[in-house]
């Protein structure tokens, strides 16, 4: 015959508490999820942007170069003016590669990177046409191709695409840039919010907090401090995971309130002294201005302190 008694109201009520805090944990972890995929390819469509702009740059850099040799040795035929032409033609085609390349991942830019070739093949080929023209003919030769404006023409052209190129990407890195910011506020959002239901749940809902009983005292001493000291070490974890959306230097001491609040519901007072002490010592060190230094000097900062330990010995008592 069982000996089993009817499952008592206070444990149906935790069973179903744990449920439902297990549900938040699952929609908290699912949106950071999200937005943190959202985020990081706005961060990957941010690099590209740059990417092509410096590839663009050098390639207009060094038509330019090529063209300033060029006009060195028409007017002297010395060949030491061609040293910045010799040195151009040889970086021009990894550059157009490299342009070409990028561009045709971006959705409207392929067409452009097809007209800069031609463009830049047209402007080479100029080029040694009056450089050959100078060795062999003389200036008058060369000097009647550059003053046709063929070249001029071809330039003005390369510089216009050029300008378009960046204006369409300085425009996609705005907007790749806002988004990014939007989803690492809604992350950290879905997070500070998320833990916030967690702890309401832990500190009214489950014992020992909101017992009468001093249950947390009945603890064994290793398992209240191992826990305060697993808290402050989980806290600061997460803060780290947080730092691609928050900063490096901000927040550095307010997510470690959950962990004094926790040790205090778990393993009483000294736990939760213990837990405050851990606080400042990994906040000032990790994540507080100058970081790898216990040293803070942000006023914000300094007061971030002063709170946590005016409200976490609040907690703890």
């Amino acid at each position: 015959m069982s000996t089993t008694g009817p499952r008592s109201p206070s444990k149906g009520r935790n069973t179903a508490m744990l449920g439902i805090a297990a549900l938040v944990l699952m929609a908290v972890v699912g949106l950071s999820y999200r937005e943190w995929r959202q985020y990081s390819r706005a961060n990957a469509d941010a690099a590209q942007t740059r990417a092509i702009l410096d590839s663009t740059e050098r390639l207009l850099t060094s038509l330019i170069d090529a063209e300033s040799g060029q006009r060195g040795f028409l007017l002297t035929g010395k060949d030491r003016y061609l040293e910045p032409y010799k040195r151009a033609i040889q970086e021009i085609p990894a550059d157009l590669s490299a342009v070409t390349r990028l561009l045709a991942a971006r959705s409207g830019q392929s067409a452009r990177a097809a007209r800069l070739n031609a463009l830049t093949a047209d402007k080479l080929a100029e080029l040694r046409e009056t450089v050959e023209l100078r060795r062999t003919r003389g200036i008058a030769a060369a000097q009647a191709i550059v003053l046709s404006d063929r070249g001029k023409q071809t330039m003005d052209q390369i510089r216009a695409i050029y300008t378009q190129i960046r204006r369409t990407e300085i425009s996609s890195q705005s907007q790749a840039s806002t988004e990014g910011e939007v989803a690492a506020g809604t992350a950290l959002l879905a997070t500070i919010a998320g833990s916030v239901v967690l702890l309401f749940l832990f500190a009214f809902e489950l014992d020992p907090f909101a017992s009468t009983e001093p249950e947390a005292w009945r603890r064994s001493w290793p398992s209240r401090y191992g826990a305060a000291v697993l808290a402050v070490v989980a806290i600061a974890l997460l803060r780290g995971a947080l730092t691609p959306l928050i900063g490096r230097t901000n927040l550095p001491f307010t997510m470690f309130f959950y962990a004094v609040a926790f040790a205090a519901w778990f393993g009483g007072f000294r736990p939760a002294v213990l837990s405050i002490v851990l606080s400042l010592v990994i906040g000032a060190w990790f994540f507080a201005a100058p970081t790898r230094s216990l040293w803070v000097s942000g006023r914000d900062d300094q007061v971030a302190m002063l709170m946590i330990v005016v409200v976490g010995f609040g907690m703890a008592l």
